[in-house]
């Protein structure tokens, strides 16, 4: 599902706008975010709710009010920019 497991935790990578924008859009915020290596790191805390979400996602059955996805992710991109600038990260 990620890529690494974590029992409670799911890990991805901030490359990923969209993924983390539906996230967002089905009520799954991330609880923190983090710089590892060379890459940023979204954790979302992990239960069947979210891993149904994820799995809709990747088959490409996922689905959202346009203009709404449009909004978080300006939401979800300025939080995420503002971060690899070295603004704290939070809730």
């Amino acid at each position: 599902m990620t890529d690494r497991e974590q029992p409670g935790r799911a890990r991805f990578k901030t490359r990923d706008l969209a993924l983390a924008t539906y996230l967002n859009l089905r009520g799954h915020r991330h609880s923190r975010m983090e710089r590892l290596h060379a890459f940023g790191y979204w954790f979302f805390d992990r239960d069947a709710s979210l891993d149904k979400l994820v799995m809709d996602y990747k088959a490409g059955v996922a689905k959202v009010e346009p203009r709404e996805f449009v909004r978080t992710l300006a939401s979800v991109r300025e939080e995420l920019f503002a971060f690899l600038n070295g603004a704290p990260a939070g809730k």
